[in-house]
């Protein structure tokens, strides 16, 4: 498991040989940048599979020092978040897990940072899986499933860290981060990994 290093791009944070919805230029980004530390490979995903549905609470620690090191990543480095938020379930899924993967993590980084974890954001309607669909079905979902937590949330010139699991597409990334820069907030996002979609060029040429 290596961590993801420079180079990246500036925003999304894709390597040069990986493109997202965001680089791809499909979706606009309305985050400042996101970060991640690991790419979701078949290990990543057992880790992170064993810790969602099974409760492994071992996996934690290990898991949120991944998403420590995605938020060292960030630009500017050493500037600190004003509050963070987390990447909310749907209330049937989060009743049928027990537990958010993302709000766990991000008040286990937040408790050790001595910053404050603010439910800032709610999932009005359920998704299917992201992992169960392909990159457009991913983007059209996600659409209008995100809202602010409290409609009348000011969050004026605040630095918000939005925290996730995995980033796949961008595409839950980005309707996040757009419902909290619509309240003012200037959002980062760190995920513990990222899936990588090779760019045309380094794709296999078929035979």
């Amino acid at each position: 498991m290596w961590l993801l290093g420079e180079p990246l791009d500036a925003r999304c944070g894709c390597p040069p040989t990986s493109r997202c919805a965001v680089c791809a230029g499909e979706l606009e980004a309305p985050f400042c940048a996101a970060r991640s530390a690991v790419a979701y490979n078949t290990f990543v995903r057992d880790v992170l599979a064993r810790y969602k549905f099974r409760g492994d609470e071992a996996l934690e620690e290990p898991l949120a020092a991944l998403l420590a090191a995605a938020v060292t990543a960030l630009p500017p480095p050493g500037r600190r978040p004003d509050c963070v938020a987390y990447v909310p379930l749907h209330p049937d899924r989060a009743r049928g897990r027990g537990f958010n993967q993302a709000e766990r993590l991000a008040r286990r980084w937040a408790a050790h940072a001595g910053v404050p974890v603010r439910e800032l954001l709610v999932r009005v309607t359920a998704t299917p899986p992201q992992s169960r669909q392909v990159r457009r079905a991913r983007m059209q979902a996600v659409g209008d499933a995100f809202a602010l937590a409290d409609p009348a949330a000011d969050l004026a010139g605040r630095r918000v860290l939005l925290v996730d699991d995995v980033y796949t597409t961008g595409a839950t990334a980005v309707r996040c981060a757009a419902v909290l820069r619509d309240a003012g907030a200037e959002v980062y996002v760190a995920t513990v990994a990222r899936t990588l979609r090779p760019t045309p060029g380094d794709m296999p040429t078929a035979r």
